[in-house]
């Protein structure tokens, strides 16, 4: 990295009764390759030792802040937005570890891709001890990544880097209706319709996996939050709100859509050609990432429900969206002879 190159950047980390883990989060920080950064920690009224082991370290990059009473984490976070001083703003969990190189990369991509708003990063899940149980990639270019929100958070909350000028220009803070860790999806949505997304491409966070962490506490009414949020988007592509609708769209999205017959398989193609029509007109999505996505879920719906009694792939060769269609030549042969078997 160029030495002269010096970003303003704020480290923000919110932190409420986190003391288990909390040493080693901030020691990750301060020990970064790059070193020119304020580190807003906001205390968020906690009443374990987390305010002792901030007020432990003596390093003058760190600004406590103690909140008097506990507001949240989103209202923390907003906080932490409004009081952080860099152009640019990293997060960090209590929990989590920060990879030496991460600041230095993200930042380095930020500097030399300026239509870039936001990067995340690959993480590595860890437990307890520190010990590596696993990956989590992600896709890296925009286009991907808004088509990934669809189904998931597409970025790690507690890896990204974001402009400030770019969320606040916008007034893109989190949601206060959001209280169960998917306070993070929700703003991502928003900000997709008009600002660009990216992934840094190395693991650079280690991210902790505990029965104690809020996300897993908090799991059944974060699950639903998400799906809430899912539901969104896909009201966004004109889909009614007839919950039954809904479900049977979400089911095939997820690869969980048991086919009943070829009238449900009919309102199949209707809903999904029509969400595919609206796409096109209204962008949301890249239209052959959305379209190649949908063709792709209904290839496996016809491969495994097509036969006799309910042949699928006739009806599917008349559908708008056959023309995406990963089928080869034999599988067509294949499909065209299992819909006449006896």
């Amino acid at each position: 990295m160029d030495k002269s190159l010096v970003v303003p950047l704020t480290v923000l980390l919110p932190v409420y009764n986190g003391s288990q883990y909390l040493e080693q989060a901030i020691q990750s920080i301060l020990d970064q390759s790059y070193q020119h950064f304020e580190f807003l920690i906001i205390n968020d009224g906690s009443n374990d030792e987390s305010e002792q082991i901030i007020n432990a370290f003596t390093d003058k990059r760190i600004r406590l802040i103690n909140n008097p009473s506990n507001i949240g984490l989103v209202n923390t976070l907003n906080k932490g937005l409004r009081l952080s001083k860099g152009v640019l703003i990293a997060r960090m969990d209590a929990d989590d570890i920060s990879c030496k190189f991460r600041l230095q990369k993200q930042i380095e991509f930020m500097t030399n891709n300026n239509e870039i708003d936001i990067i995340g990063c690959h993480i590595a899940l860890i437990n307890q001890d520190n010990e590596i149980i696993g990956n989590r990639f992600y896709s890296i270019d925009h286009d991907s990544i808004k088509m990934d929100s669809l189904f998931h958070c597409p970025l790690p909350h507690p890896g990204i880097m974001l402009r400030k000028k770019s969320f606040l220009e916008r007034n893109l803070f989190y949601n206060a209706n959001y209280q169960y860790y998917a306070e993070d999806y929700e703003l991502w949505k928003r900000a997709l319709t008009t600002l660009k997304f990216a992934n840094y491409d190395e693991i650079l966070l280690q991210y902790r996996i505990t029965n104690q962490q809020a996300s897993s506490i908090h799991a059944t009414n974060q699950k639903k939050e998400s799906l809430s949020i899912r539901v969104e988007y896909l009201m966004d592509l004109g889909l009614p709100n007839e919950k039954d609708i809904q479900t049977l769209i979400l089911d095939f999205l997820d690869n969980q859509l048991v086919i009943k017959g070829k009238a449900q398989f009919e309102m199949l193609l209707k809903i999904s050609s029509a969400l595919a029509i609206t796409n096109t007109q209204r962008k949301i999505f890249n239209e052959a990432i959305f379209n190649e996505m949908l063709a792709k879920r209904l290839d496996g719906v016809v491969k495994i429900y097509t036969s006799k009694k309910n042949n699928l792939y006739p009806l599917y060769k008349r559908n708008y969206l056959f023309h995406f269609s990963d089928f080869s030549f034999v599988d067509k042969i294949k499909l065209s002879i299992k819909g006449c078997l006896i």
